[in-house]
């Protein structure tokens, strides 16, 4: 097999639900090397993906804990794959203002790139996205003129670093329309003092539109995203010490002890 191959297969098979000997033989079966029983097979996985598999997963968590943990959880939220119209954000930080960060690798296509921006365009107000070192020549040339770009490499101990190549401009494009339909009718219904699950979502959509401006809109959105995300987000803030990076996203959807997942 070759070595790409071989990485690619390890993070394939990985996963926080299998036990430390689940995943010490599908080590062997893929690599042909033995494990030695004091090994922590996990960390072992980790480290070798991280070095030599940079996919979209290993370079969002390697964001998280070198940038959003950085973060005071009681100011920042940051939410994995939010639902963004017809596009998945990868990450989202939410605070005072909304920041949403696209992920590009060296084996992802930027076929969908134009969509999920005009996407982003109408929810958040700063879009940026994250991208390879060696891609940045050829790709800064056509990024517009509002996106934040990111570049991300590898030090000789195969840490990722990111460095700010280009800062976003405020977006004042946002589509409250679109801001408000992301709400559940739920939310909508106490925006507007109601319980009456009767009336039509669009209905309360426009009455909101007729009655608050865009300002406030934008603001009842980052709301609604922090009320809504914050708590997982804590716990992946007060656990991930415990949490090997590749299963962030895993525990930030299953807030459980790691002690009975880990096994």
């Amino acid at each position: 097999m070759a070595t790409k191959n071989i990485f690619k297969s390890l993070f394939d098979v990985y996963s926080p639900l299998k036990t430390a000997e689940e995943l010490k033989t599908s080590y062997t079966n893929i690599t042909y090397k033995d494990v030695e029983d004091n090994v922590d097979i996990r960390a072992l996985y980790n480290k070798e993906i991280l070095f030599n598999y940079l996919n979209e997963a290993v370079v969002k968590a390697a964001f998280i804990k070198n940038i959003a943990l950085k973060r005071s959880p009681r100011t920042t939220t940051t939410i994995f794959e939010l639902n963004a119209h017809n596009s998945r954000a990868d990450l989202c930080l939410i605070n005072h203002k909304s920041e949403v960060f696209e992920i590009k690798t060296s084996y992802d296509s930027y076929s969908r790139l134009n969509n999920q921006l005009d996407d982003y365009l109408a929810l958040f107000d700063y879009l940026n996205i994250i991208i390879p070192q060696e891609n940045y020549q050829s790709f800064i040339k056509e990024a517009p003129h509002y996106l934040g770009v990111i570049i991300y490499s590898q030090n000789r101990n195969g840490r990722l670093i990111f460095k700010t190549i280009k800062k976003p401009t405020l977006n004042k494009d946002k589509d409250a329309h679109k801001q408000l339909n992301e709400l559940t009718k739920k939310e909508l219904l106490s925006l507007i003092n109601s319980s009456n699950y009767h009336i039509n979502k669009d209905d309360i959509i426009t009455t909101l539109l007729a009655t608050k401006t865009k300002e406030a809109i934008n603001t009842i959105y980052k709301n609604y995203l922090i009320s809504k995300y914050q708590k997982r987000w804590l716990f992946i803030y007060d656990n991930h010490q415990n949490i090997y990076f590749l299963d962030y996203q895993w525990f930030y959807y299953n807030n459980l002890n790691y002690k009975y997942v880990y096994k």
